[in-house]
């Protein structure tokens, strides 16, 4: 975030937390304000009461050359809970509207708007690009069906742009409540998500497993990362113990961890040629997952740049998958996304 306010010259709001901290926040927030360069013009605390918000205003005040604009209390009713992958999404809360306007109460008594919306007037302009946009090849519109529902719900809408801008014509799908995919298929992505919430429903849904399984079985070009790798496999346990049969259309078998694998960001190399790319090519990458597979494919390596020497062998890949736990924002590399909309296009 603050490399960005940087580029842009956007002016930055600090939200800080003073749970348990007396003098110590200002020690916290002198490291904000002196460690790196910044555009941070003013803070907000965060889960204060009236009467500490004074006490730390004139303790920050008196301090630093900042404005303490305001603060919001503890709303107990307005927490959003988190779970293994970070917050429940937002179609999974009961009240959420409610709770957005319990939150927009107090912002409106307890915030100074009138001084966020001066600080936003300060920001310039955004400068227009310096090079032209890249001018696809014009081509025949290629059908490509995403599975998205509560299961897969998580994706790069930047893939989703680049993919359009290159001639996609992006559908959606769920894999919990359709039946099958239509005729016209000429690709499927499956992104991430929670399938091991959603294990139950997705082993019931026999249909969508055949119709997905005819199309994989007939030369359709399949991209699967993370959760849609998971789906691909012939069983996945949950953190209960509970094995549920899905695709089978690759041959490992999942299970739930209670820690994190592989996480962080790392460079993949292919080793092979794949309907991504050749062989040698290079993408960024990133995994949050807590599972582990009997098989997570050899077709790319993967290295972490922030630990020497760690690397390991992930994804599958045949003719018509890419399938792997890694997810990939394809403007790192637009030749992958290139690459998969031709497979889907001579398919």
């Amino acid at each position: 975030s603050n490399h960005i306010s940087l580029v842009t010259q956007t002016p930055v709001v600090l939200v800080v937390n003073p749970k348990g901290k007396s003098l110590s926040l200002c020690a916290e927030l002198q490291g904000f304000l002196e460690f790196e360069p910044n555009r941070i013009d003013a803070v907000i605390l965060n889960r204060v009461s009236e009467k500490m918000f004074a006490f730390y205003r004139e303790m920050i005040e008196s301090r630093f050359n900042v404005k303490v604009i305001g603060h919001l209390p503890d709303v107990p009713e307005a927490r959003i809970e988190s779970r293994h992958l970070g917050l429940v999404t937002a179609h999974e809360i009961d009240g959420l509207r409610q709770k957005i306007d319990r939150l927009a109460e107090h912002a409106a008594r307890t915030i100074d708007i009138d001084a966020m919306l001066a600080l936003a007037a300060n920001a310039p302009a955004p400068e227009p690009p310096k090079t032209a946009p890249h001018v696809w090849e014009t081509v025949p519109p290629v059908n490509i069906y995403v599975a998205r529902d509560e299961a897969f719900c998580f994706h790069y809408e930047d893939n989703h742009r680049l993919l359009e801008s290159m001639g996609a014509k992006l559908r959606f799908f769920s894999p919990l409540h359709d039946n099958e995919i239509p005729e016209d298929t000429h690709g499927l992505i499956f992104w991430g998500g929670y399938p091991e919430l959603y294990a139950t429903a997705l082993e019931r849904n026999t249909a969508m497993k055949q119709s997905i399984r005819r199309h994989h079985e007939r030369g359709t070009p399949v991209y699967a990362e993370c959760g849609g790798f998971m789906y691909m496999q012939e069983s996945l346990t949950d953190s209960q113990g509970g094995r549920f049969a899905m695709l089978g259309i690759l041959k490992g078998h999942v299970s739930m961890t209670d820690r994190l694998q592989n996480f962080g960001y790392y460079e993949l190399t292919a080793n092979r040629d794949t309907i991504l790319c050749r062989k040698g090519e290079k993408i960024n990458a990133h995994s949050f997952h807590y599972s582990a597979c009997t098989d997570e494919g050899d077709a790319f390596t993967a290295v972490k740049a922030s630990r020497q020497g760690v690397s390991w062998p992930c994804v599958i890949a045949t003719p018509t998958l890419f399938a792997g736990y890694p997810h990939l924002h394809f403007y790192a590399n637009k030749h992958f996304a290139e690459n998969f909309l031709k497979t889907c296009r001579d398919y």
